[in-house]
């Protein structure tokens, strides 16, 4: 599998772990696309080939999914709360205060074909989802989660096909370089548990030290993770009771994208940036003038606060080198 995906198998199951650290069940490991359920990482399996959804070429190569709040050490969660939820099939998504449209963002309506046989009704979008139009009356209800949107659809007609209007976040340096403003008040963005050990906060100090803004610091971060760090499916499991990012970035140095997408998040809240991890699909395959994601392009990656601006979004594992162990 290459660096854009197949590796979120390890978090996005229903499996639990088993007394031994190890997978219950290797073959039967499945992205989930209902967006429900904690990202864990200390599971680890492969993904299937199964065809999820398609866009033109045109679209932005990152589709989130779900955005998680709280590092526990050992897996991402996301607190329960009541869904906002409007009617379908055509209306506006409604708006949650933890995930606004960023300023200064780019508009655009994004045509998705749903694959035959993919399941669930978890919402897929290049950005912020503002509005969200489904085929016909394929869509009962469409509902905005505390971390992502989903739709109720039909039983009679599942969905086929749906076009997202969302606001894509602006990436470029002399953007972000220049924000200010305020950060989020809600101090979920920068909480971390007391077990996480000093060294990680250190290490974190230390690569920033020479850091202007906070666009260098992420950068500066991102820059030690990928000459430091290596990129496997098949990275170790952290002991029990030893944090998962801790022993990645001082043990191990062997991680998939979850791991370098917590690293560089629980770096990040270490130094009072807010910073989420976001799971979702990535990159995809083109075929002609459209681009295939299945289930092995599921992928996890950073979303970063920048005051005045928003949350934007950046991929640490792009460009990982590949450990010995890379496709075993």
């Amino acid at each position: 599998s290459g660096l854009g995906g197949g590796d979120l198998a390890r978090a996005l199951v229903s499996h639990v772990q088993q007394a031994n650290l190890a997978l219950a069940d290797r073959q039967q490991v499945g992205v989930d696309t209902q967006g429900f359920g904690d990202l864990r990482l200390l599971v680890r399996g492969s993904l299937p080939d199964t065809p999820l959804l398609r866009v033109y070429n045109d679209a932005p190569p990152l589709w989130r999914g779900t955005f998680f709040r709280t590092y526990t050490g050992t897996s991402w969660v996301n607190p329960s709360g009541a869904p906002a939820a409007v009617d379908g099939p055509s209306a506006a998504v409604p708006k949650i205060a933890d995930d606004p449209p960023p300023k200064g963002g780019t508009t655009r309506r994004d045509a998705v074909s749903i694959e035959p046989g993919a399941a669930g009704g978890l919402i897929w979008s290049p950005g912020v989802p503002t509005h969200l139009k489904a085929s016909g009356n394929q869509v009962r209800k469409i509902v905005r989660g505390p971390a992502n949107v989903r739709v109720f659809e039909n039983p009679a007609a599942p969905l086929t096909s749906y076009t997202v209007t969302s606001v894509v976040a602006p990436t470029g340096p002399s953007i972000l370089e220049a924000a200010s403003g305020d950060d989020p008040a809600d101090a979920v963005w920068t909480a971390l548990p007391a077990e996480v050990p000093t060294e990680v906060s250190d290490l974190a100090h230390r690569i920033t030290a020479g850091a202007g803004n906070r666009y260098q610091q992420v950068t500066a971060i991102e820059k030690y993770l990928l000459a430091n760090e290596t990129y496997t499916l098949n990275a170790p499991i952290a002991p029990r009771g030893v944090d998962a990012v801790d022993d990645f970035l001082f043990r191990t140095h062997q991680g998939f994208c979850e791991l370098f997408a917590s690293a560089e998040t629980v770096m990040l809240r270490t130094l009072g940036v807010p910073a989420r991890l976001v799971s979702g699909l990535a990159y995809g395959v083109k075929e002609g003038s459209s681009r295939l994601y299945t289930e092995q392009n599921a992928h996890a990656w950073v979303e970063v606060y920048y005051p005045g601006i928003g949350w934007s979004p950046v991929d640490p594992t792009a460009g990982a080198q590949l450990a010995d162990t890379a496709g075993s």
